[in-house]
């Protein structure tokens, strides 16, 4: 008699804690769903736009997409950024579905890699903004030289370059830090 009711307690305890954790259950699976659905919308919209505004051929004046291929990248820069943003999305998607769980550890972890984000996500726009400036800088270079009478104003350029990328890299990892 009393080992049914120890048998008897213990699933009732059972019970008891799956049905609390049922509804908690659920609501992590509906936000993770609904998370999932919306970063790919933006993903797919985002790279829509910025095709649209041919953020391709930008990128392609400027070199960045060839500094994409020497690093065995296939994508456009535009579905770079698009799967850039739908991670973006899925780090914060993840983060609400775990404190729906009940689980703040992984929570508070995941938390700290969302809150790194921006600051990569800064650092790579001051690095392409330095390669656009460096771009700049060098032809105006090449030209006042080429102006002046100088024989080594390609030269010249690519020092102003290289300068213009160890500054703007040096921010970056700055940023990081």
């Amino acid at each position: 008699m009393e080992f049914t009711t120890v048998v008897t307690g213990a699933w009732n305890a059972f019970a008891t804690k799956i049905t609390a954790f049922l509804p908690e259950l659920i609501g992590a699976v509906i936000i993770f769903v609904v998370g999932l659905i919306v970063a790919k919308l933006l993903k797919v919209g985002t790279v829509k736009l910025l095709k649209l505004v041919r953020f391709n051929d930008a990128t392609e004046k400027t070199g960045v997409k060839d500094f994409l291929s020497k690093g065995n990248i296939t994508n456009t820069p535009s579905e770079v950024i698009g799967t850039l943003i739908y991670w973006f999305i899925m780090i914060l998607v993840i983060i609400a579905s775990l404190d729906a769980l009940g689980l703040p550890i992984v929570s508070d972890m995941l938390n700290d890699i969302f809150l790194y984000i921006p600051k990569v996500v800064a650092a790579i726009m001051v690095l392409i903004l330095g390669i656009l400036f460096g771009n700049f800088l060098s032809a105006v270079v090449r030209t006042a030289a080429s102006n002046a009478g100088f024989t080594t104003s390609g030269g010249l350029g690519k020092a102003a370059f290289y300068a213009i990328i160890f500054f703007s890299a040096s921010i970056a990892l700055s940023l990081i830090h």
